[in-house]
């Protein structure tokens, strides 16, 4: 179908439209986002250096090609955002390009923004333009379209623009945000969508953006990280986090595993997949990875609480090795399940077969109930370095084993620090650079919550970034940020320049109440950020 863009701008009180034909469609790998970038030149990162083409921030707010976007219930619907009135909402589902779509009834529709009862409100003062996919349907050659948005610390609504569109033609609408005051819309609770009585809206994709990345520099002792975030890798109302990657030159594809809940359970784990071809263009729709456990210890795919998450993936002579934090059934006399560090091997990326025992065992929850698990996994020079974290062990905290086949591991050694990382080994520079999370006040009284950088001339010991100016780039509205990890090549080695994500939470990771833990769980997003190493 034909797309039509349209800009709008405010110039002294009045609109002016600015009308372009984009021809850009989906990407050939049936993503369902829409680019906003032109393609890279070189989508394949160079050996050394990695990808470093520009790229602005963008952040997607929608998610209608998962079905309709109703209120928050954790039973009929996990939507982090919906409509009201939503009896009216229904959506495609059996499309590569999919919709949600209502029949205009004469009133606003409203977009909300925010969980039910909850401020975890939009900030969207980091960005300069929304953009709305959009086409009305009717008898009519043409209709009109308005938007407006709510923002909760102006208590105002702001108009963002008018537009009549011809009929039964799909658009991509571009609004200006950069006239409107940052402080008006650091708070934006809900977008206001008016058509005409009648006719059928239907709407495919919402996203802000900003041409340019939010850039922050980071001095940790020798080494000095150019660090830049550029807003969500992808919208699901799954939660993903904790994700793991890398490029893979056998067929030109960045490839990505994370960790996300299950759609038949709360609070719950699987790993999902998704890919790309070119970062500028967007990722695919997400593969649920159901691994055939033969160790039979692990939890079904689709019950609670699901058979694990945090992955880590490399590939070795064409063997793909998923390390995962499975969780095991079972008590330990103090916690009904635990994780184990398992492995799963595939020759395609997306059908596992699990190792029929775990690789780095624990004797249980440990202090908190967690076990071992967040593994992170490097080849280097014929080894497999695993590196961990642990309630079970003691010391608890950051530790590494080494293995010459991916499957029979030796003995632990201690990494003195208790945090959860990412480590990739950067052979530009013969250093092991890692990422890692902490909450607030874990690196001292007045640090806050969020991902660091650290590094390490051995593996073994770490200098860290451990104050709040040695945070990289990222969303700092956000309450905590966590469960990090890069997108590296191969084999668990780093580029120069390259890619890291993080599960980003506006609400609190620790709730009394089932409702609030799901909630949070839910509404988690899967964000990213770029850095380039510079060896002082």
């Amino acid at each position: 179908m034909n797309k039509k863009r349209f800009a709008f701008l405010m110039l002294i009180g009045a609109f002016v439209m600015l009308v372009s034909c984009n021809t850009s469609k989906v990407t050939e790998n049936n993503s369902p986002y829409y680019p906003f970038y032109d393609p890279s030149v070189a989508p394949a990162p160079k050996d050394v250096a990695g990808y470093t083409e520009k790229m602005g921030i963008k952040r997607i707010l929608s998610e209608f090609e998962y079905g309709a976007e109703t209120k928050y219930n954790q039973r009929d619907s996990n939507s982090p955002h919906y409509f009201t009135p939503d009896d009216n909402i229904k959506a495609t589902t059996d499309k590569d390009d999919n919709c949600n779509f209502w029949v205009d009834t004469g009133e606003e529709m409203l977009y909300i923004l925010h969980s039910p009862g909850e401020t975890n409100y939009e900030d969207l003062s980091l960005y300069t333009q929304l953009r709305v996919v959009f086409r009305i349907l009717g008898k009519k050659e043409k209709a009109k379209l308005s938007l407006r948005i709510f923002d909760e610390g102006a208590k105002a609504w702001i108009t963002l623009g008018s537009v009549e569109l011809p009929a039964n033609e799909k658009h991509e609408l571009i609004f200006s945000l950069g006239y409107v005051s940052e402080e008006m819309r650091k708070a934006v609770s809900k977008i206001g969508i008016s058509g005409e009585k009648g006719m059928t809206n239907e709407i495919y994709y919402l996203d802000v953006y900003n041409p340019e990345s939010v850039k922050r520099n980071v001095e940790i002792k020798d080494l000095t990280f150019e660090t830049e975030y550029l807003g969500n890798v992808i919208s699901s109302r799954l939660g993903p986090y904790s994700a793991s990657g890398f490029y893979d030159k056998d067929d030109g594809k960045w490839k990505l595993w994370y960790g996300c809940g299950i759609p038949e359970a709360i609070c719950s784990d699987n790993v999902y997949y998704i890919e790309t071809t070119d970062p500028k263009l967007g990722w695919s729709k997400p593969v649920r990875i159901i691994p055939e456990d033969k160790s039979g210890l692990l939890f079904p795919y689709n019950e609670a609480p699901g058979y694990g998450g945090d992955p880590s993936v490399i590939k070795v002579d064409g063997t793909y090795y998923m390390y995962f934090s499975g969780i095991v059934k079972g008590t330990d006399g103090k916690w009904p399940h635990h994780n184990d560090i398992f492995v799963a091997t595939s020759k395609d990326g997306i059908n596992f077969i699990v190792h029929d025992k775990p690789v780095v065992p624990s004797s249980g929850g440990g202090s908190l109930g967690y076990g071992t698990g967040s593994p992170s996994v490097v080849y280097k020079d014929g080894t497999f370095y695993l590196y961990y974290y642990t309630q079970s062990e003691s010391p608890g905290g950051f530790k590494l084993r080494t293995s010459t086949d991916g499957f029979t591991y030796g003995e632990d050694i201690y990494c003195h620090q208790q945090f959860v990382g990412d480590v990739k080994y950067v052979d530009a520079i013969n250093k092991w650079v890692g990422i890692y999370y902490t909450e607030t006040g874990q690196e001292g009284a007045d640090t806050i919550a969020g991902i660091r950088l650290m590094y390490s001339d051995d593996g073994i010991h770490w200098v860290r970034g451990s104050s709040n100016s040695q945070m990289p780039s990222q969303d700092f509205s956000a309450v905590i940020n966590h469960n990090p990890g890069f997108i590296g090549d191969s084999l668990g080695h780093g580029y120069t320049t390259m890619f890291y994500t993080y599960g980003n939470n506006d609400l609190s990771l620790n709730w009394p109440d089932v409702y609030h833990l799901t909630l949070q769980y839910d509404m988690r997003e899967l964000d990213w950020g770029r850095l380039t190493i510079i060896n002082k």
